[in-house]
Order: C-alpha cells, then structure tokens, then sequence
C-alpha cells in the first residue's frame, strides 16, 4: 500500500505545465506587479483566482502559481452557497507546481456565511490544488447548498491530481460532491466529514481512479465514498454508521481497489453494497463492523469476483454478510473473525447468509466464530458450490459450515475444520452442522474435528456432520473425520439421510465412529473406530447399504466393500466389489457420481459414492491381468 499512495503523492507533487494546447492563458500570482484583465503573462497576473476565471472564455487555461487563496469568489448560480471560486465555463484551472504548494480555502462553520472551496460545472477541469476548509450551508437547497464542502462537480466535470482535505458538508460529499457523471482522478481525499459519503459522494453517476481516500468520518453511510466507478483506488481507516470504506448503490463497479482499516458501527465496516454492484479483483483486509459484515455487506443482487478478504471482523459474516442474495464468485475468504466486543458470540466467520446468496469457486480457510459457522453460517438457505472449505473454527457448531433452514452445498471439499475449543466449549458437527434441514451434493467431507469441554461436562460430537433436525448428504465421501478427545463421540456422521455416500475411516473416541442414528441408503459404512475396536454404526435405518456387522433392513450386507486403495485413501470400488449394483435405484438422487461419471451404470446403482464403470462382474472374460488394465484405462483415460 505505500507503494500505491508514495505513486499518487508523486503525480500530485510533479510540476503541472502539460503539453495540451489552450485557446489562451490566464496568470495568477498574488505578487505580480499590475494585476491587469485578461491577465495574459505573470507581470500583469491577477492576484484572485476568480478574477482570471471571469476574464477567460471556453478552452482556455487558468495557470495559478504558488500561495494560499483565501479571497475572492462568488454564489453558486441560482442558489446562496458562496465558493471560494466559481467555474461556470469550459475551461483548465491548474497550479503551476502542485497541491502542496497551491491552497484554495473555504471558510466556516456551517451556515449563512459558509464558503466552499470551489463550484465546478460545464465540463470544466481543476488540476493540482489543495482545497481544504470548505463548508456548506445547514440548511437549503438539497444538493446544491449541502453537498460538497470542498468541490462541487457538476456536469461532467473533473478535478485531478489534487488533494482535498478537512472540508464539512452537512448532508453529502464533506470533500468532493459528483453530480452527474464527475471525474476525480490522482487525488488524495482525507480528513473530511459529512452525514453520508464523508469523503467523496457520487450522485447520479461518477467515476473515481487511482485515489488515496483516508480518515474521512460520515454520520450515516459511506464514511470515504459512495461509489458510481472506482478503480485502483485505496480506501483506508475511514469511518461510517454503515459503509464504513464506502457505500455502493444503483450498480456501482468497483475494480481493483485496496479497502483496509474502515470502522463501521453497525454494518458494512469496508463497503455496504446493494443495488446491483458489481466488485471485482479487490483486497479487502482488517475492516470492522459491530453487527453485520466486516469486510462487505452484500444485499439485494450484488456480485463479489476475483477478490481477497482477509482478516475482517463483525458479529454476522467476519469476512463478508449477504443479506439478500448476492453472487461471490472466485474469491478468498480467510483469517476473518465473527465475534462481538468481548468474544461473546458470532456467526459466520468467513461468510453469512441471511436470505440467499451464492459462493461459486470460492477459498473459506482459516475464519473463526465465535458460536456457529466457522467458514459460512447460512441461515435461510444459500447455496456453496465448487468450493474449498478449509481449517475453519466454530466454538460450538459447524466448525466448516452451518445451515439453517434449508441451503445447499455442491461439488465442494470441507477439509480440516473444527468445532468447540477443546476448554470451555464442546462442538458439533467439524464439518457440517445441519439445522432444521438442508442439504450436500457431492462433496468430500475429510479430516474435521470436534472437541469436547476440558472438565467433560459437555461432550463433542459429529466429528464430519452433525444434523440436528433434518440434514441430508448426497453422493459424498465422508472420512479421516474424528471425535477424538475424551468424550467426543461419532467421529463421521451424526444424524440425518444419507444416499449414496461413503463413510470411511471415522474415528470416535467414546463410540460410533461411523454414524449414529439417522436413515442410511445405498452406503457404505466401514472401517471407521472408536479408541478399542472398529466401530462403524449406533442404531439408525440402513437400507442397501454395506456396514458391519450386517445391519438390519432391506438389502444390506456386511462383506467387505473392496475398495481400490483404502490406504491413500483412495475409496472406488474395485473390480469384484460386492457393493457393484447393489444399491437401489429408488433412492437415487441427481445423475452424476462423486467423480462426476454417470451414476447408474449397468442399469442398477452401485453402494457408495463412486460408481464403478464395470456393468457386472462376470461378464468380462479377460484374464486377471487383463482385466485390472481395461478397469484402470476406463477409469483414467
């Protein structure tokens, strides 16, 4: 980041003599000798900026050297808000040697006799200022006499490579108000305050790139800016209600933008985002919001791509909070944090949903909460697909995810999560924690854990899931999971429908390594252990599935499932499997394997969640060999 605002202070302190050609130039100096209109060389440069602004004519330039312009200006037209310079033609104000040595300044407090720096309209154009110390009137015309402290940009009009700075708005836009479809480009905007967009306010339209946007304070929403399009900007430790980076509305495009350091007291502490917004390729790191969304707050259709959060925090969604739907495609999600002051309670380390949503080829590793739903916490459906959920933490339940109410995850690994803190907290469901329904298609859930309290006065439980109330895994591998310290028990799955699934080499310390209770359909429950002895099941309905011992129901058998490598962990099936076309087709859901092959093949369903590509045994009439080289072409060619 120092690399980025050491590039903006470069552009703003470089000499501003550019190569454009102008119609003619008007000077400005405060010490010329014979300030005389149309002040046509630096002898007889005018002394106020607005007297050279009045004598020029469209196209031309306005070139102010060196001071610190308190005098001068006049009424924004049609309206009582005086400005310390008012443009009302198309023409270039520019500095001769930058911001840092070129100061225009309003002057306060808000009211009556309130000046803003400048009023700019008609394509116009302010190259390389300070303004600073403009303010707006406390009451009248909304946007005109509100709005804007230190610029007010009106009708396509532009300031660049300039340094807005402590300016006060009333209502929006402390530093710079857009109206209609603003320029601000190479600017530093610091240090301004208003109710909303404290730094910079895009209305109806703007567009802001390469800006260093810092320290401003908003009373309401948007503590830097609210946001038309912003691009290649950083926007830091600024401070807001809700949007505490910033506040984006009405498809706003946000790319590549660096959001660190923002405070929000209830929502949103990086952005707020609705309305369609699209936000792509940022980093979004270290904000804070009290209730909902550290890092961004998504509702009403917004769409996160190809960007990073990382260590956010907020009570809701450390990372990131969709209240009503919202689109997150190809992000990572990490080191964020749901908790409330004092790490009371929080939900959704990585991510929370509250009606809607969608993760879409997302990484969620390495986020905490403090309750429910270490990587995601949905809770009024939401969907999770082709994503890796890794090496989350919940205190107390779905140490990967949590669902609520329905919500779906797809093609996705829950990897190395956990529940409870192994102290003063025991957890449920490592992996998963089902919650009045929902459901897991073709999912790898492996190496999770749950922990249970240190005095055992509260036990872990559901080291992969645990579905309390409805819950239901489809075509899934579940394995390597474990409820392994003392006291936690059913290291795989607790609860809920399985169909289709493989639960394999689950450890539970007390019992139940495998599953316990719940509706068991063409599965295979084997090989899993409690700290004595293979322990694979504790009650629950089993139909045409494969466990030991044989359990009781419809198609069940016990012998061993044969699977190709059980030692790498590699679970299909093997040639001669008594799990090929033992299921039954009844309780197929959806076409494709875990692999993503055909589901049925041979016309019957295979046990587990791999279907083998063999139709039968017995009807291929190779040799031995042979027939393992036409198994393995199939399968890897």
């Amino acid at each position: 980041m120092k690399t980025k605002i050491k590039k903006v202070f470069n552009l703003l302190t470089t000499s501003f003599l550019l190569s454009t050609s102008y119609a003619a130039t008007n000077y400005v100096w405060q010490s010329s000798p014979s300030p005389t209109s149309p002040f046509s060389n630096w002898t007889t440069a005018a002394h106020v900026i607005q007297d050279a602004v009045d004598a020029a004519n469209d196209g031309d330039l306005v070139l102010v050297t060196n001071g610190i312009y308190t005098t001068g200006g006049g009424l924004t037209p049609g309206f009582s808000l005086s400005n310390r310079v008012v443009i009302t033609k198309s023409i270039t104000l520019q500095s001769l040697n930058g911001p840092t040595n070129t100061l225009i300044v309003g002057q306060g407090p808000m009211g009556s006799n309130a000046v803003r720096c400048a009023y700019v309209t008609n394509g116009a154009e302010i190259i390389g200022f300070t303004l600073t110390n403009g303010h707006t009137m406390s009451e009248g015309n909304l946007p005109y006499e509100r709005n804007g402290g230190g610029v007010f940009l009106d009708q396509e009009c532009m300031i660049s490579n300039s340094i807005i700075c402590m300016n006060y708005a009333k209502w929006s836009g402390g530093g710079i108000i857009s109206y209609r479809y603003g320029k601000i480009i190479n600017c530093i905007v610091i240090t301004n305050i208003a109710r909303h967009s404290a730094g910079i306010s895009c209305w109806l339209g703007g567009f802001v790139d390469n800006c260093f946007i810092a320290n401003n304070v908003a009373e309401q929403s948007g503590g830097g800016l609210s946001a038309g399009t912003i691009f290649n900007s950083i926007i830091s430790n600024n401070y807001g209600y809700a949007g505490g980076g910033l506040y984006c509305h009405n498809n706003s495009v946000l790319s590549n933008l660096t959001i660190i350091d923002n405070f929000a007291t209830f929502y949103g502490g990086g952005m707020l985002c609705e309305s369609g917004s699209i936000i792509k390729e940022c980093k979004i790191e270290n904000n804070f919001a009290e209730t909902y969304g550290g890092g961004i707050y998504c509702n009403i259709g917004s769409i996160v791509n190809d960007s990073i959060l990382k260590g956010n925090k907020s009570k809701y969604g450390g990372g990131l909070h969709c209240q009503k739907g919202g689109l997150i495609n190809n992000c990572t999600i990490n080191g964020n944090t749901a908790s409330y002051k004092t790490n009371q309670i929080g939900y959704g380390g990585g991510v929370s949903f509250y009606i809607g949503g969608t993760i879409n080829n997302c990484i969620i590793k390495d986020n905490d909460a403090m309750n429910e739903g270490g990587g995601c916490y949905l809770y009024k459906t939401g969907i999770v697909y082709n994503s890796l959920i890794n090496n989350n933490n919940a205190t107390e339940y779905g140490g990967g995810l949590y669902l609520n109410s329905g919500g779906v995850i797809s093609n996705s690994i829950i990897r190395g999560n956990s529940a409870g803190d192994g102290v003063n907290t025991a957890g449920e469901g490592g992996g998963i924690y089902f919650s009045n329904g929902g459901t897991v298609n073709n999912c790898v859930i492996k190496e999770n854990t749950v922990y249970s309290m240190l005095d055992l006065t509260d036990v872990g439980s559901g080291g992969g899931v645990y579905s309390s109330g409805g819950g239901t895994l489809n075509n899934c591998l579940i394995s390597d999971n474990d409820a392994i310290y003392p006291g936690s028990e059913v290291g795989g799955v607790y609860g809920g429908t399985l169909n289709n699934c493989t639960v394999v080499n689950n450890y539970g310390r007390e019992g139940c390594g495998g599953t316990s209770g719940g509706t068991v359909r063409n599965s295979i429950v084997y090989g899993n252990y409690n700290q004595f002895f293979e322990d694979n099941y504790c009650g629950g309905t089993f139909e045409y599935s494969c466990s030991t011992p044989l359990p009781v129901g419809e198609g069940n058998i016990s012998n061993n499932p044969m699977f190709e490598y059980s030692s790498t962990g590699n679970y299909h099936l093997a040639f001669g499997s008594p799990c090929i076309n033992a299921g039954t087709n009844a309780y197929v859901v959806g076409d494709r394997d875990l692999d993503g092959n055909p589901r049925i093949v041979g016309g019957r369903v295979d046990m587990g969640c791999y279907e083998s590509p063999i139709p039968e045994m017995g009807i291929i009439l190779l040799p031995l060999s042979a027939s393992f080289i036409v198994i393995w072409l199939r399968r890897h060619c």
